[in-house]
């Protein structure tokens, strides 16, 4: 039982060890967060909205006005 429950803490301590950092706000991601990636960023959930709207940006247009060309 001893040797079971020191692994399982030893892999917490190892799973709690792997983190990256969000492009945008430095945030660091840990292991078990979501996070995005795309082109070499990556995006933590704080940061995905206006992430998100400024990647459709081009796509935006409202509803009952001309799309611009």
């Amino acid at each position: 039982e001893m040797s079971a429950s020191l692994v399982g803490s030893e892999m917490c301590i190892r799973d709690s060890q792997i983190t990256t950092v969000c492009s945008l706000c430095a945030q660091e991601i840990r292991a078990g967060e979501t996070l995005w990636q795309r082109d070499g960023a990556t995006v933590c959930t704080d940061c995905f909205l206006p992430f998100a709207r400024e990647e459709l940006r081009p796509f935006e247009y409202i509803l009952g006005e001309e799309m611009a060309e």
